[in-house]
């Protein structure tokens, strides 16, 4: 009966020994003691995670890089979960190439659908209109 109360009471107090333990180490983690003025100092915060823009503020830098880039251009700018698509007509290969680079370079972009059409060339119809003359 001596040695299972004995026993018991040893277990009892390595718990608590163990838990006291547990508790100081926690206290540690939040900062460093300085122990010339016995005052805690805060441990530098976590950077902040910062967001992925949403797609109303990329279709918005799209548009605006599009009227920088492609200005004469029609083109239709619709995102979904940062994927742009680009729908309307161009110029040329040049101008659809140009709107694609533009999307790709606004932040937040994951991907772009080019839907893009090249405007018949007008150079053709001049030289069809002037050979009928």
């Amino acid at each position: 009966m001596l040695m299972q109360r004995l026993a018991t009471g040893t277990l009892r107090f390595t718990a608590i020994l163990v838990t006291v333990a547990g508790l100081a180490a926690c206290g540690s983690l939040g900062g460093s003691r300085n122990s010339a003025a016995g005052q805690r100092i805060a441990a530098a915060p976590a950077p902040a995670v910062v967001p992925a823009p949403q797609d109303a503020t990329i279709t918005e830098g799209v548009r605006s890089q599009l009227a920088r880039e492609v200005p004469l251009a029609d083109i239709d700018v619709h995102t979904a979960q940062g994927k742009v698509e680009l729908h309307g007509t161009v110029a040329d290969a040049e101008d659809a190439r140009r709107a694609v680079k533009g999307a790709l370079s606004i932040e937040g972009v994951r991907g772009v659908v080019n839907d893009l059409d090249v405007a018949p060339s007008e150079s053709g119809h001049a030289s069809l209109a002037a050979s009928t003359l």
